[in-house]
């Protein structure tokens, strides 16, 4: 027989959403360690896209052209920043992470089991964390993210395969642009599900038929996470 839990797991999940985003429009300013500081780091960024004192900000700064990691908050900031004002446009990103952790969240545990839905209402409980209130930005996001990545492997890594490595590889980069944590947590995460589900089949259709999935699986996550991981260890070394 389902249980209550189990019949009004989407409307509960939605009522939660709702109540979580509260903490964000309830106030005139979301308060955040440094979250300014990136906010303003963007208004920099959209000033110096639009021409604006230019010549000020040369003065003391320069543009740093490499695409590297901790550009996807300047990313979202910037065209929000162009049509609101900074604390409108400092809620609409706060809302954008917490709309991209509930449902990436909820995306991985369909994917995982469909039938524990009611554990992507539970995980909203660890969205506000303390790293949101640190305001560290980027590694916020990469949490969020890190759900995204794994899903969208597990739901296409039987698909055709530039089909599944395409996907990827736009979810890999994004990942790569939030921040490293989520990132390397992501890969760990596909790594350990991989080498469970090869065990498993090789224990149910043999070790050749397991060898075979492997390594199409190896594959296609090598050249899906090939560009990231070359930007990555460019940053490191550049660094």
């Amino acid at each position: 027989q389902q249980t209550p839990i189990a019949r009004y797991e989407r409307f509960t999940f939605y009522v939660m959403l709702i109540l979580w985003l509260c903490p964000v429009w309830s106030v005139h300013f979301f308060a955040t360690g440094d979250g300014p500081c990136h906010l303003y780091n963007s208004k920099i960024l959209l000033d110096w896209i639009q021409g604006k004192d230019q010549d000020m900000y040369r003065y003391f700064m320069y543009l740093n052209p490499n695409l590297d990691p901790n550009w996807l908050t300047n990313l979202i900031q910037i065209p929000l920043l162009a049509l609101f004002p900074p604390p409108v446009a400092e809620k609409i990103f706060y809302s954008f992470y917490l709309l991209g952790f509930a449902f990436g969240f909820r995306f991985l545990i369909r994917q995982i089991n469909p039938n524990a839905l009611f554990l992507s209402t539970l995980g909203l409980i660890f969205a506000w964390h303390h790293i949101v209130f640190n305001g560290f930005s980027n590694n916020t996001w990469s949490i969020a993210v890190w759900f995204w990545i794994v899903g969208i492997w597990m739901k296409y890594r039987e698909a055709p395969f530039w089909k599944a490595v395409l996907i990827q590889l736009i979810f890999v980069f994004i990942g790569y642009l939030s921040h490293p944590i989520g990132f390397i947590y992501a890969a760990l995460m596909i790594a350990c599900l991989l080498v469970s589900e090869v065990m498993f089949r090789a224990r149910e259709s043999g070790r050749k038929k397991a060898g075979i999935y492997l390594w199409n699986q190896f594959l296609r996550l090598f050249v899906a996470w090939l560009p990231a991981l070359i930007a990555m260890l460019s940053f490191l070394i550049s660094g």
